[in-house]
């Protein structure tokens, strides 16, 4: 055989090798690798991850297998052969599990984002929180859920949401995500079924009570949502002694003097309402709604 026919040939096994056997030992050694570089399985639950392996191999394979191509043409018959063969794809593999490897490292392990806040209340927005990272496992539902929510596209949302929900049961913020999706639907009764959820998976958590508080109000249960807002304030006031005194303090109250005047308890509507003045003695709306609260005491 000819050199020039070794190197068409080694080119050719580049593109049938790096399709099939190549891809699947690197499949291979990408499973086993994933636990210590989970860069390896965030890639592979991307859209094109499956093609990447395929792709590195037979890039690999295009500049080693012609080159070994024409080494085998100038080798008699015999064991030389057989050894460059098995030394050829051994440094296949190497190369190509190793470029694997450097274009995975920067890879974060999970995702980390924020809840922001349902279109549904005046309270003001949760401070920016980071999250802990989403098992790896469905991960794409979740970020196109939460890429969906911030698109104010409700319904995929909900719908990608549940597929990352169904394969990660216990995953308290994409409760969260899709709990602010139904609210901002106005399914309360489903806002509420997550928030709730979300509760139960971690109590010491502050921004389920803060959600909790306001889907409970816009379904007309009054003293379950002052339940769950003085819990949110109990557990803010730990966090800091000035909480009180910032935006989030201020809506919290308020929205505390809202719900007791909504229940007909004026002089408890009126202490929270103060509250918000302490805080903002501009705030023309608390002044009034104060002011419609005395004139209500009899």
């Amino acid at each position: 055989m000819s050199v020039f026919k070794g190197i068409c040939l080694g080119f050719l096994f580049s593109f049938f090798y790096g399709l099939i056997p190549g891809f699947f030992i690197l499949m291979l050694l990408g499973g086993i690798s994933s636990s210590f570089l989970p860069g390896i399985s965030v890639m592979g639950s991307s859209t094109m991850g499956p093609l990447v392996l395929p792709f590195i191999s037979m890039v690999i394979g295009v500049f080693i297998f012609p080159v070994a191509g024409a080494l085998w043409a100038r080798k008699g018959a015999g064991e030389s052969k057989a050894k460059l063969g098995v030394s050829t794809l051994l440094v296949h593999t190497l190369f190509a599990y190793g470029l694997l490897v450097s274009i995975t490292l920067e890879v974060p392990e999970g995702y980390q984002t924020d809840i922001g806040p349902p279109i549904q209340t005046e309270i003001s927005a949760p401070e920016k929180q980071t999250l802990a990272a989403p098992t790896i496992e469905g991960l794409n539902y979740y970020e196109q859920g939460l890429k969906l929510l911030e698109d104010r596209n409700y319904p995929l949302a909900i719908e990608n949401l549940t597929g990352f929900i169904n394969i990660n049961p216990k995953h308290l913020e994409a409760y969260m995500a899709r709990g602010h999706a139904y609210a901002s639907l106005e399914q309360y009764d489903k806002a509420l079924v997550d928030y709730e959820m979300a509760n139960q998976l971690d109590k010491s958590y502050v921004w389920p009570y803060h959600y909790l508080a306001l889907t409970l109000r816009d379904l007309g249960r009054y003293q379950e949502s002052i339940n769950n807002s003085e819990t949110y304030v109990e557990l803010r006031l730990m966090e800091s002694d000035v909480w009180s005194e910032t935006e989030q303090g201020l809506g919290a109250y308020f929205h505390m003097g809202e719900v007791y005047f909504q229940i007909g308890q004026y002089k408890k509507s009126i202490e929270y309402f103060d509250k918000v003045l302490e805080i903002d003695e501009d705030h023309a709306v608390a002044l009034q709604k104060k002011l419609e609260a005395a004139g209500l005491i009899e």
